[in-house]
């Protein structure tokens, strides 16, 4: 009886973790998918910075921002615009958001673990290509489509791969 007892309390604590840690993951998803949809929309409001920061909150998840999701409560949103560029740079051309959140557990509780600090973090650039999340590290906001080669017309001697 004692063995089974301290196994099922083990066994009662893993799926606790479980759920918690699987439950601050798929916040964190949520979180990440809001910091996006934030810079995507403030890089659309480049060059003025005071327009794509105000994009930016409206699209974020913070409380009252079109991505404000239930299952993430109170989000705090940064919004800041920098330049990516290899060389000089006159005005901003990315937006960075940053979003943070606390997450209360269900069963960490009892393990001492009250409560999960989330954060997500998106870039976003405005480019001549057009608007685009970018790495952190990215040196270049903008990328030239140059002309597509297909190499067409084939022309063959059997007619099963002549186009």
């Amino acid at each position: 009886m004692v063995l089974v007892a301290v196994a099922l309390v083990a066994l009662l604590g893993a799926a606790a973790l479980a759920v918690d840690v699987g439950y601050a993951y798929f916040t964190q998803r949520s979180l990440q998918a809001s910091a996006d949809a934030s810079a995507l929309a403030g890089a659309q409001g480049l060059p003025n910075t005071a327009t794509a920061a105000s994009l930016a909150n409206l699209y974020s998840g913070s409380t009252g921002g079109k991505n404000a999701r239930s299952n993430v409560p109170g989000v705090v949103t940064s919004v800041s615009t920098k330049c990516v560029t290899a060389g000089v740079c006159t005005t901003p051309n990315a937006v960075v958001v940053r979003e943070t959140a606390q997450l209360n557990t269900f069963f960490g509780r009892v393990l001492g673990v009250n409560v999960f600090n989330i954060s997500a973090r998106a870039t976003a650039c405005s480019g001549q290509s057009g608007t685009y999340l970018i790495d952190d590290a990215s040196t270049s906001c903008g990328f030239v489509v140059g002309p597509c080669t297909l190499g067409y017309p084939y022309v063959s001697s059997n007619p099963r791969t002549s186009t």
